[in-house]
């Protein structure tokens, strides 16, 4: 994939803080432990911040609402599931050319926050509109191969289909090598949502695979440092041992 050959004439680097041409954008449910940490990382570095709350047992739109600041949204949205689902309203609420995506259990590295003002003008002077930002993932702490990148930076002006496992459809995509976002969660927490996943997956082939396949490589993963008697120890592992690991 195309990467930045040189940034020579473009912003300072460290970027000035706040960005103010883009905007951070976050889909969130039940994120209430997680969301004062990316609340205060947000309120340094972006001007802007939009998020969706989709209704939650927890205090996460209570939260998100008393951190509100001038120019920022908060908007509560039904629960749907998946958190793709919420993206087209929340690009309705999007004023910047440029978008920055995090989940609730994600975090920007220092040198990723560094740059992005400069990836957004890079993207301007090369005619890209979408950037593939590197991911380091962990469950229980344990290194997580999932995707080596996700594209979480792109022009608003795309938009984000409504359905699971989507992204925008972008004319020039490019990697963005400097810095990444760190995905951080528990064996459970990444269960619990694949299982509903696939429950979701209406007969949809490639959703069905991709399902299974996190399951399994999420549960072997961390069986080779923990012990397989570790995940079997989970209310969840006989739907697990059902969805993937049964001979059909």
């Amino acid at each position: 994939m195309r990467e930045p050959e040189s940034l020579e004439g473009g912003p300072k680097r460290p970027n000035p803080k706040p960005h103010t041409d883009l905007t951070l954008a976050m889909v969130l449910w039940n994120e209430a432990p997680r969301l004062p940490a990316l609340i205060k990382m947000a309120h340094r570095w972006f001007g802007h911040v939009v998020m969706v709350v989709q209704d939650s047992s927890d205090d996460t739109l209570e939260i998100a609402r008393k951190a509100e600041r001038p120019g920022d949204r908060v908007i509560a949205d039904a629960w749907h599931g998946t958190g793709d689902a919420s993206m087209p309203k929340l690009l309705k609420h999007v004023d910047t050319d440029w978008v920055f995506v995090l989940a609730g259990d994600e975090m920007p590295s220092k040198e990723l926050l560094e740059t992005l003002w400069t990836a957004g003008w890079w993207g301007e002077e090369n005619g890209v509109d979408g950037l593939w930002i590197p991911f380091h993932s962990t469950i229980d702490g344990i290194a997580y191969t999932e995707q080596h990148g996700h594209l979480r930076m792109f022009k608003t002006e795309l938009g984000w289909p409504h359905t699971m496992h989507s992204r925008p459809t972008v004319n020039e995509e490019a990697w963005w090598p400097f810095g990444y976002v760190d995905h951080d969660r528990s064996l459970s927490e990444l269960v619990v949502d694949y299982l509903r996943y696939l429950s979701m997956s209406d007969g949809n082939s490639g959703w069905i695979a991709h399902n299974r396949l996190m399951l399994r490589s999420a549960c072997e993963g961390v069986a080779e440092v923990k012990g397989w008697d570790y995940v079997h120890s989970h209310e969840w592992w006989p739907q697990v041992e059902a969805a993937v690991f049964t001979e059909e």
